[in-house]
Parts: C-alpha cells; sequence; structure tokens
C-alpha cells in the first residue's frame, strides 16, 4: 500500500490480489474518492444507487456520498 496526504489531497494506492469482501463497508469521506478498478467486476452502491464497474473503468464520488464497493466475481489475475 502506498499513502500520501497532503492536506487537500490525499492518494492511496492499495492492490489486494484476492480481495476480502467483508472488509468493504459503507462509509463516506470529506474528500472526493476516485476509485480506479485495475481487474476484476464490482458493483459500486453509492447513496442507494447500483453502478457496475469492470476492468479499466473509473467511479468519482463527491464528499460525503455514502458508498462501498461489492465484489461480484474472483476473476482476479495477479
Amino acid at each position: 500500500m502506498i499513502e500520501y496526504n497532503a492536506g487537500n489531497i490525499y492518494f492511496k494506492y492499495e492492490e489486494s490480489k484476492k480481495p476480502d469482501p467483508s472488509v468493504f463497508k459503507m462509509h463516506i469521506h470529506d474528500r472526493c474518492e476516485i476509485f480506479y478498478l485495475v481487474r476484476g467486476d464490482i458493483e459500486y452502491l453509492v447513496e442507494g444507487s447500483k453502478y457496475p464497474l469492470y476492468e479499466n473503468t473509473v467511479m468519482i464520488m463527491r464528499p460525503a456520498e455514502a458508498h462501498t464497493p461489492k465484489i461480484l466475481s474472483r476473476r482476479f489475475n495477479g
């Protein structure tokens, strides 16, 4: 995991070869979140709406939007 925090900008890169679905809980941030999915397919739940994400797609959430990813498949190539 790589993290960078400079006040208004926070960056975190993390790769999970075998993600554990129980780790992903509904949450909010005080800043925008940009989520980039490298591999697999997930459904992102944002404020009650569902958005399918597939390999090489991006999801952007505004500050204070409740969101969580739901893993749809175990197709993660290491």
